[in-house]
């Protein structure tokens, strides 16, 4: 069945709810195998890439990690206070060892491209450090890949715009009571916002 969807598919985003049994493993494998179009690989897919030591290089087609700095922590071998003292350098550095787009989730976050091109997101807040904001944004950017933005924008937008939702619901919830529903709720009107 994963197969069939997979051939399915324009885009698949793996990790979040994944777990981490054998089973997550084999499927994760299979997506870097016979999966070629975009990838998003987020959570537990990067916790498993991290275990198998697997080698992004060796996919075929595009990809977006889209670690915070503890998941990147196990992904590299970097202490978390290296990470933290560059942020932006460590997600290039990543992205161009790797060949993929690197979202290293920090405040604030940054994108770097295996060019070398680095950006620095200007919108969110410490309210979106919770459960589940992360698995919003990787939805996000493989909703955006989905309707046919190219990898790089698509994480761009995808980044800026989960941070808009995320100021938008902590003016309305308060950045303590916000929960991960509110960056999902919050989202159409970030969306209206932008195109004004």
């Amino acid at each position: 069945r994963i197969q069939e969807a997979l051939d399915w598919a324009d885009v698949t985003a793996v990790g979040p709810g994944l777990g981490r049994k054998a089973g997550a493993a084999h499927i994760l494998d299979m997506i870097l195998q016979s999966f070629h179009r975009p990838l998003v690989i987020d959570a537990d897919g990067i916790n498993l890439m991290a275990e198998k030591k697997v080698e992004l290089r060796e996919h075929e087609g595009p990809v977006i990690l889209t670690p915070h700095v503890g998941e990147y922590a196990r992904l590299t071998g970097l202490g978390i206070p290296e990470i933290l003292q560059d942020v932006p350098g460590c997600a290039v550095r990543y992205a161009q060892t790797h060949d993929c787009i690197c979202v290293l989730k920090d405040a604030p976050t940054a994108i770097g491209d295996s060019e070398g091109g680095c950006w620095i997101n200007t919108t969110g807040n410490n309210g979106m450090s919770t459960g589940g904001s992360g698995d919003v944004l990787t939805g996000m950017i493989a909703g955006l890949l989905g309707q046919k933005a190219d990898p790089l924008s698509a994480a761009l937008l995808g980044v800026w715009l989960h941070g808009k939702a995320g100021d938008l619901a902590a003016e309305e919830e308060g950045t303590y009571g916000l929960m991960a529903r509110h960056l999902i709720e919050y989202l159409p009107k970030a969306m209206k916002d932008t195109k004004e």
